[in-house]
């Protein structure tokens, strides 16, 4: 073998090594992003295969033997196919992302590089089919049928090179970097793979943009984790900020409510609040989803304080009929604190009526906290939760949402859906899937 299929045996051999280790860990942390991390990881695993062929390639280039020439033959087709294939999973994958950040999916754009891929995928493979394929000793052509396959990745690279710039302003500036990299340096490989054909230039440029976007997606899942955290510690030290234990607060309550008549009312409330916190202190100690049963506790307990200081203001309504599921802690309870808060108090008279579900289908264990508050401008979430992660805006407002909704897809693949109308009120949906219940009732986060 040539010093050259020494070098590219080696570059082949780490990227093809980086690319398993890199899916692995993108694997672990699949619950943040669950839609761009699948669509990672299927890259990822598509460019380490795309090494290992090339690495047999090389390893074999120059032999002249029948066994050597068809396993070249075959290499030649696996890499031609999978470059177009890479095409088309990048596209999808920076759909994926950019959608998660609140982008449009703007699907045509897609569709122009899936078009493109599979036109350059056919293309060859009737080549092949003819009897036209590349040479064994050579991933060039001579005629303008090489011409053609390189013009067709370059065609399907654009739409992806469109995409970044469209959604630059949704993105922070490591994220605009990152995928600007990403979607250029391949596209840069394909010019220099069409003028030196013999070096492996797109697949080179392809693994090093690959290196950007796994860095950019486990940034992503460090600082979410961080902020869910920070929050978290933020809600215990509101309970330990007086440096009270809390068997000291029970105590004390505990007397207070000996010296209340039995049959009172302020007996009963007593009863609701110390539930509600004794809920509330018991499930800050909890690092990874709580049984619903437990979550829908604190919840009533919280609605009967609700309803005994808003009186006849406020209706509950609830419709349990689904408790054998694991939830993030508060997560039901940050709702319908929000629905209250923010929705029925709201309105003018300060009064409505505030409806708890919780059932099952086929695939998913539900939970529906619906309110005819105001209801509010669900567009702003998004805008906030952008600007939050530019670093851009230190305001807090609606990021309790933003985190239940990360630390439901981080903790248990499961998705928050608000849909919400002016004036008329909000229905915010908790899904929750029934396949990963095995993975997530042990995940620590």
């Amino acid at each position: 073998m040539t010093q050259l299929q020494y070098i590219h045996i080696a570059f082949e051999f780490w990227a093809a090594v980086f690319c398993i280790i890199a899916a692995m860990c993108v694997f672990a942390a699949r619950f943040f992003q669950p839609k761009a991390a699948w669509s990672l990881i299927v890259l990822l695993c598509a460019d380490a295969a795309l090494n290992i062929a090339e690495i047999i390639f090389y390893a074999n280039k120059g032999k002249t033997d029948a066994a050597s020439v068809l396993v070249l033959k075959a290499c030649i087709f696996i890499i031609i196919e999978i470059r177009f294939a890479l095409s088309a999973l990048s596209a999808l994958h920076l759909e994926s992302f950019v959608y998660e950040r609140g982008g449009a999916k703007e699907r045509h754009l897609t569709n122009i590089t899936y078009l493109f891929s599979v036109i350059g995928g056919t293309y060859f493979l009737l080549l092949v089919m003819l009897g036209r394929a590349i040479e064994p000793n050579s991933l060039s052509h001579s005629d303008i049928s090489y011409i053609i396959q390189m013009i067709l990745l370059l065609l399907a690279g654009i739409p992806i090179i469109i995409r970044v710039v469209k959604n630059r302003n949704i993105l922070n500036k490591r994220e605009y970097i990152a995928l600007s990299f990403y979607s250029i340096v391949p596209f840069l490989g394909t010019i220099i793979q069409s003028f030196f054909a013999n070096i492996s230039a797109y697949n080179m440029a392809n693994t090093v943009a690959l290196i950007a976007v796994v860095i950019i997606y486990h940034l992503g899942y460090a600082e979410i984790t961080i902020e869910t955290e920070r929050l978290r510690a933020d809600e215990k030290l509101r309970f330990y900020q007086s440096q009270i234990q809390p068997h000291i607060i029970f105590n004390s309550l505990a007397a207070i409510r000996s010296y209340i008549p039995i049959d009172s009312e302020g007996r009963d409330i007593l009863d609701d609040f110390t539930g509600f916190l004794r809920g509330r202190i018991d499930m800050l100690h909890e690092t990874k989803c709580v049984e619903a049963h437990r979550e829908f506790e604190v919840v009533s307990d919280y609605l009967a304080l609700a309803q005994n200081r808003f009186s006849e203001k406020l209706t509950v309504k609830k419709d349990i009929q689904d408790e054998d599921f694991m939830i993030p802690p508060f997560t039901v309870q940050t709702m319908v604190e929000n629905a209250i808060r923010h929705g029925i108090r709201a309105r003018d008279d300060g009064s409505g009526t505030l409806e708890i579900k919780s059932y099952e289908d086929t695939t998913n264990h539900i939970v529906e906290v619906i309110d005819d508050g105001v209801g509010f401008d669900t567009g702003l979430l998004d805008e906030m939760a952008n600007r939050w992660q530019n670093g851009s805006s230190s305001e807090r407002k609606h990021i309790g949402i933003y985190v239940a909704r990360e630390r439901l897809s981080m903790m248990c693949d499961g998705k928050l859906e608000i849909v919400s109308e002016i004036q008329k009120g909000t229905t915010v949906r908790i899904l929750i899937p029934k396949e990963r219940k095995a993975d997530y009732e042990n995940v620590d986060r």
